[in-house]
């Protein structure tokens, strides 16, 4: 792994831990083995840290390929695509903890997503909603932003914590087979829901 990539890893880790305000840049360059000088040369400032950080999330996020096969019945491919994505959150929890931890300390996504990544991941999630040819009658918008919720809560847990409602070795495994049936019953079996503008 290179400099600035360490610097990547070790900065996204802390700024979750820790927040924005609560990390410094003393400390990123301790966990990453370089000095602040050489955070400067690559990023200019924390806040220019910051934000590479958030990019590096949202480009590997946008990069993120569907399976080349899914199964034909809709109920599994649903089934399959949200153990997908469960799975690739779990490899990438220092993001979605960064986010959450931004979420929480100033109520609003960074500029630089809303800018710059909400309407390609719209967009891209637009096209997955077509590979799982969901009932056009339904507007599913909050359905979906239920599942996100619910995904990135799971996620931000501890196996400790979880392992105290679930039995089985894997916990997070358990898991990502109960949110593949939520994900089922939302999406198709459950009532419309409200309209939304």
């Amino acid at each position: 792994m290179d400099t600035r990539a360490r610097i990547l890893s070790e900065a996204s880790q802390l700024f979750a831990e820790r927040g924005f305000a609560g990390t410094t840049t003393r400390a990123i360059g301790q966990a990453a083995g370089c000095n602040v000088a050489t955070i400067a040369w690559h990023f200019k400032d924390k806040q220019g840290l910051y934000d590479a950080c958030l990019q590096a999330m949202y480009e590997r996020m946008l990069a993120l390929e569907v399976p080349e096969t899914l199964p034909a019945d809709p109920r599994e491919r649903i089934r399959a695509l949200t153990r997908f994505l469960f799975a690739f959150m779990l490899r990438n929890r220092d993001h979605t903890r960064l986010m959450q931890r931004h979420l929480l300390e100033r109520k609003r996504l960074p500029e630089l997503v809303s800018g710059q990544y909400t309407g390609a991941l719209l967009a891209r999630g637009a096209e997955w909603m077509q590979l799982l040819a969901l009932p056009a009658d339904r507007d599913l918008r909050l359905v979906l932003l239920d599942l996100n919720h619910l995904v990135n809560r799971y996620v931000l847990s501890e196996p400790e914590d979880l392992a105290l409602f679930i039995d089985g070795e894997d916990v997070f495994e358990v898991l990502g087979e109960h949110l593949a049936d939520v994900a089922v019953t939302l999406l198709l079996d459950s009532p419309p829901g409200p309209r939304i503008a």
